[in-house]
């Protein structure tokens, strides 16, 4: 799937995919949680990030969250939280999903191979609780 994103769409930045993708992403005023929502409203597809994490690196992570929701999981609303862990199968499948991209848009941005892992938490917002996915893909 991430190769033919980058095919199409020309990046693995998630804010640009979801602006090609017609995914409005609108940034709203949720209380400490949840950080990210991804829902259908009047069948337009919405990513919804807290207020609290815009302009943030956070929101590189959270808006990946959200679009893996919005392409693998189209029938239901998902979310990210702050303690958000690997709780279901979607929850796992977005935020493996999110990693993933995150991992291509540190290539991508870098023109390099990751280096350090520290990097993807310090520039996107990945969570070291995710680490062990970049084991797995890389």
């Amino acid at each position: 799937m991430m190769d033919d994103l980058k095919i199409k769409y020309g990046t693995m930045n998630p804010f640009i995919l979801s602006e090609h993708m017609n995914i409005e992403i609108k940034y709203v005023n949720f209380l400490k949680n949840p950080r990210g929502q991804y829902t259908t409203i009047l069948g337009d597809q919405v990513i919804l990030l807290s207020n609290s994490i815009q302009d943030t690196n956070e929101e590189y992570f959270v808006c990946a969250h959200e679009l893996g929701h919005a392409l693998l999981h189209t029938d239901t609303s998902g979310y990210y939280s702050l303690n958000n862990s690997t709780k279901n199968k979607s929850e796992y499948e977005a935020s493996r999903f999110a990693t993933k991209l995150i991992y291509e848009l540190y290539k991508e941005e870098h023109d390099f191979e990751l280096c350090k892992v520290d990097l993807l938490s310090k520039e996107y917002g990945l969570p070291e609780t995710f680490y062990f996915i970049l084991e797995q893909i890389s």
